[in-house]
């Protein structure tokens, strides 16, 4: 088996081959493409796995489209194995983010959309599912929407300190966008007042907040630990 099953078009990639009898060898490596190009494999016996690094689709398949190249392992620097299918994909990254600020706690359908996003390629013994979103530093699992309004990536905002980071996603399990969209989590706010408490079914009343942090703001640039600060104090908002 070949993991993940594909990746960026910059290569780079951290593949895994797993086989039988693969150990009983000296010359361990992997095989890309029509152009053949050849790159260093290192064995973990204990797994029978060969680790090695996509090359750039550019060098494999100089005078093909992006998509499915042949992926083949030598164990003596001569004789190959069957080739395994990899698929290059373009480079992914993000435009929006929707919503793109919420609370400490975690919990908010965050959906992203950008260029080149895409479903999952099929990844095994990864320590990352192969959709994942990472905000700052934290991981969390993802998953592929395409409904009539929405095409692009969903998860759920993990807790997480108060403040502004960047917010990345992967299709692989490892090769994150690097778009620094920024996610704003906040302290949730709290209400103390409300005037008037009722008003005509019609509507029309105008309404006045009270309470405290209804108007946070930690900063435009990402910083993976903010110090919130001090309590501002009660606050008003106003239509």
């Amino acid at each position: 088996s070949l993991a993940p099953s594909g990746g960026p078009t910059a290569g780079g990639t951290a593949l895994r081959v797993q086989g039988y009898r693969l150990g009983n060898a000296s010359g361990f490596l992997c095989r890309f493409g029509t152009s053949r190009v050849v790159v260093p494999a290192r064995i973990e016996y204990a797994s029978s796995t060969l680790h090695c690094a996509t090359p750039r689709h550019s060098e494999c398949e100089p005078d093909a489209a992006v998509g499915l190249v042949d992926v083949a392992v030598g164990l003596n620097g001569q004789q190959y194995s069957e080739p395994f299918a990899y698929e290059y994909a373009p480079v992914s990254s993000i435009s929006q983010i929707s919503p793109s600020a919420g609370p400490q706690a975690g919990g908010i359908l965050v959906h992203v959309t950008g260029d080149n996003l895409r479903p999952a390629h099929p990844v095994s013994g990864s320590s990352l599912p192969a959709l994942t979103c990472r905000f700052g530093e934290t991981t969390v699992p993802a998953s592929w929407a395409n409904v009539t309004d929405l095409v692009g990536i969903s998860c759920m905002s993990p807790m997480r300190t108060p403040g502004a980071v960047a917010l990345e996603v992967t299709s692989n399990g490892q090769d994150f966008t690097d778009s620094s969209v920024v996610w704003v989590q906040y302290v949730e706010p709290a209400l103390s007042s409300l005037q008037p408490p009722a008003g005509p079914e019609g509507g029309g009343a105008l309404l006045t907040i009270c309470g405290t942090r209804l108007n946070p703001s930690p900063g435009p640039d990402p910083d993976p630990d903010p110090d919130p600060g001090p309590d501002p104090g009660p606050e008003t908002l106003r239509p």
